[in-house]
């Protein structure tokens, strides 16, 4: 987000806030969803947006391939520890990737790109 200068604010989970820690917000039920809400993007583009909502899904697919080459390497140990740290990191890709809207304001990631393509910025789903 930063590299397209915006100012970003993380939420973490749905219901009432509990709190907040600079732009990081902790609500009830924290293991429910997240989700990233940006405002005053100096580059503003489609494309830019694109890579904001993708930003996850990439981030989790590079961290599966950094400590798997770190385990072929030697660098690190196998230990179940990292087997799951790749399986959640899938699943979050999946639900990530899938066209879905958790809630009337809250798309996934592929769904917000969808509205982004077919409406435009003046109907992105979470400004």
């Amino acid at each position: 987000m930063w590299i397209f200068g915006g100012k970003t604010r993380l939420v973490i989970g749905t219901g009432k806030p509990l709190f907040s820690i600079g732009p990081v917000e902790i609500r009830r039920i924290y293991f429910w969803h997240a989700f990233n809400q940006f405002e005053k993007i100096e580059h503003d583009t489609t494309a830019a947006r694109v890579l904001i909502y993708l930003g996850g899904p990439l981030f989790n697919l590079l961290s599966i391939f950094v400590v798997n080459g770190l385990i072929m390497s030697g660098v690190m140990d196998e230990h179940m520890f990292w087997y799951y740290f790749a399986y959640f990191s899938v699943y979050y890709m999946f639900f990530a990737l899938f066209p879905a809207r958790y809630s009337k304001d809250q798309p996934s990631d592929s769904m917000a790109i969808y509205d982004l393509l077919k409406y435009g910025k003046s109907k992105d789903p979470l400004e």
